[in-house]
């Protein structure tokens, strides 16, 4: 799953051939991340349990889909 991701992140940056479904693709994955975060973060209030694992991998997952997301509108608006 994680190649198919940096597969299609390089070819939305132009080092690869262009995949099919790019922009979808692109903002599929920021969603993704940007969902995965959101749930962590939200089921870490509901239960109580702040460990430092299910912080860190939320915000990382945040980071990751605001990274997607902003990346694919600056690659869009140049087009």
């Amino acid at each position: 799953m994680l190649c198919f991701m940096r597969l299609y992140a390089l070819s939305a940056d132009g080092v690869i051939r262009k995949l099919p479904l790019l922009w979808l693709a692109i903002f599929t994955i920021a969603s993704i991340f940007l969902l995965r975060g959101t749930v962590g973060s939200f089921s870490m209030i509901k239960s109580g349990l702040f460990t430092m694992a299910n912080i860190t991998s939320a915000i990382i997952a945040e980071i990751i889909g605001f990274l997607y997301l902003i990346g694919g509108i600056q690659k869009m608006n140049k087009k």
